[in-house]
């Protein structure tokens, strides 16, 4: 009797042993269901434009303007469900377009508040992932034409997808790099700004995420 208990009691802490690790491995894993997941992307972009428009009469004019862009989005999310990820990130963006030809400068600065959904693929060191977000805020917009500075105020609702690979460096830390497609339409404060307008772009991303 005595040997057939002993045999029990072990083979309880046996099982127990081995389903508490296997449930530590479960929870482990950095895109589990309870984990939370904090980080950032950014972006830098340059272009130069320059363009010739014919009249009607032959003769040709010249415009040539040059534009560079950054934007910084922390965020922070927690995972509903193994893989999928729900949260929110603050947006800040800058952009600067000089003119040679009219001899003007624009300088526009924004904040966009956009919570996402983010869900991943596989379970190895290196996950694919999509990422879906909407976004609201507003914008300045300060113009410089050589003769005085005018500055407007605008609205934003945008709406972005976004693609890519995230590479885990253990399980706490990835890497991530992909590209994204953002919609904006940005809508003037008051009668005295430009008329509405929509924006399309193609964004090449790098961004890193902390899980715990």
């Amino acid at each position: 009797m005595k040997s057939l208990k002993s045999i029990l009691i072990l083979s309880l802490l046996f099982y127990s042993f081995i389903g508490f690790s296997q449930t530590e491995e479960e929870t482990s894993r950095p895109t589990a269901k309870g984990k939370f997941i904090v980080g950032g992307n950014s972006s830098f972009g340059f272009s130069s434009v320059a363009s010739e428009t014919e009249g009607d009469s032959g003769t040709v004019s010249k415009s040539e303007a040059r534009s560079t862009s950054f934007s910084l989005r922390p965020s922070a999310g927690y995972f509903v469900i193994d893989n999928l990820a729900v949260g929110g990130g603050i947006l800040f963006s800058s952009n600067k377009t000089k003119s040679d030809t009219f001899d003007n400068e624009s300088i526009n600065t924004a904040f966009i508040f956009s919570p996402f959904i983010r869900y991943y693929f596989t379970e190895g060191n290196i996950k694919p992932f999509l990422e879906g977000s909407v976004g609201v805020g507003f914008s300045n917009t300060k113009v410089d034409d050589g003769v005085g500075e005018n500055e407007f105020k605008n609205s934003i609702f945008n709406y972005s997808f976004d693609g890519g690979v995230a590479f885990f460096l253990g399980d706490r830390v990835s890497i991530d790099l992909g590209v994204g497609y953002a919609t904006s339409t940005v809508k003037p404060k008051d009668n005295n700004t430009p008329p509405r307008f929509d924006s399309d772009s193609f964004v090449f991303k790098v961004g890193f995420h902390i899980f715990f």
